[in-house]
């Protein structure tokens, strides 16, 4: 038998390229958790100022159904609570409609509208009169839902 001679001394052996692919591999776990950690913190960076410096309320429109005869634009944005320079995703819009047909009879129901980045959109349905009842010599008049609208 013969043995052969290597022509090069300091050649690898065999094994050797498996250590490096581990270590790019290595590598690359590293950078994906970098990657992971920025994106994170991007995303956090822009709650937090989502929450607070941005997306102020600038305008309050009253549009739908006229009720302007009856109520005011500035009177029914006073009555529904909401205010300028609050934050339009931290305003509290869910009372709007109830406490705007409980002190304003005429209207018959409110749609709060967001419009991002910066106004808010009041929709108003005003009431119908659907009848009117005698009491004591004089007329209540009633909505479709039996509300009283006037005495």
């Amino acid at each position: 038998m013969v043995k052969m001679k290597r022509k090069y001394a300091h050649a690898p052996e065999p094994e050797a390229p498996q250590k490096k692919r581990k270590k790019k591999r290595r590598r690359g776990g590293s950078r994906i958790l970098l990657y992971i950690t920025l994106a994170f913190l991007a995303v956090v960076t822009l709650v937090i100022c989502s929450l607070t410096v941005l997306f102020h309320i600038q305008t309050i429109e009253v549009t739908g159904d006229s009720v302007a005869d009856l109520y005011p634009s500035q009177q029914i944005i006073s009555a529904s609570g909401l205010q300028t320079d609050v934050n339009i995703i931290m305003a509290d819009t869910g009372h709007v409609e109830e406490t705007l047909t409980r002190v304003m009879p005429y209207i018959g129901s409110v749609e709060v509208v967001k419009h991002f980045p910066s106004s808010v959109e009041l929709r108003i349905t005003r009431a119908v009169v659907a009848g009117q009842i005698e009491s004591g010599g004089s007329y209540i008049l009633i909505d479709e839902n039996g509300k009283c609208l006037e005495q």
